[in-house]
């Protein structure tokens, strides 16, 4: 009687467990193609650009700078991969030249890799944050074009924020 008794409150429970979650198809189905949009958009080539007027460019050199915004100029083009790079239109990716988070470490450009050292995550206000947890950042002027690029502490200030 013990045994029967048990065994239909276990059967109650998995029944009502499993009608407990519903998944609406068409929901879903919005949910992926809304995921889908954003990381076309994001997949897009464009500029990332400062509040004073610079762009993120790459150099002849690979080294990475703020210049003047010129909408034409393929050296501003970049864009994310699905594996969080920022690929430069050369196909070169955004990299850390020395050790991912640590404050002053240069950027520049190089092939594509799978390490820390090449992972972003853009933030809502702007920043552009490396897998060491540091900012992107021009340094020096950043009013006047040829300002180099590094990472920084996270401050959300002008030299961080690239719209």
């Amino acid at each position: 009687m013990k045994i029967s008794l048990v065994l239909a409150v276990a059967l109650g429970l998995a029944t009502a467990g499993a009608n407990a979650v519903k998944l609406n198809p068409d929901a879903m189905r919005a949910m992926q193609e809304e995921g889908e949009r954003k990381l076309q958009q994001a997949m897009q080539p464009r500029a990332f650009r400062l509040s004073s007027g610079l762009c993120l460019q790459r150099g002849g050199d690979g080294n990475v700078f703020a210049g003047a915004c010129a909408a034409k100029n393929a050296a501003q083009k970049w864009h994310f991969d699905k594996h969080g790079r920022v690929v430069h239109n050369s196909g070169t990716c955004l990299a850390v030249a020395g050790k991912p988070g640590s404050p002053g470490s240069n950027v520049v450009t190089q092939g594509c890799g799978k390490s820390a050292h090449f992972k972003w995550k853009p933030q809502k206000n702007g920043q552009l944050v490396n897998a060491g947890k540091a900012c992107l950042q021009a340094v020096g002027n950043i009013n006047k074009s040829g300002a180099n690029v590094n990472l920084g502490g996270c401050k959300a200030g002008p030299a961080q924020v690239w719209k």
